[in-house]
């Protein structure tokens, strides 16, 4: 439970500063985020941070890590 409450926290943080956050393609709120990647979902999920033309930080997309 501590990870997923430090992870949603930190999520908290990048959407209170404007950054987007996308679960598996889809806009989604840092409480479900965390739950789907600490809690509730087998596997792993992987972040990918995208920036703009200027180096900004702008979203977090969180996708499933699938085996080959």
């Amino acid at each position: 439970m501590e990870t997923y409450e430090r992870m949603k926290g930190d999520l908290e943080a990048y959407n209170e500063q404007g950054i987007t956050l996308r679960l598996s393609g889809r806009k989604a709120s840092s409480e479900r985020i965390a739950s789907v990647c600490c809690i509730r979902e087998c596997g792993s999920y992987m972040g990918d941070y995208v920036l703009d033309e200027s180096g900004r930080l702008v979203e977090i997309h969180f996708d499933k890590i699938r085996k080959r």
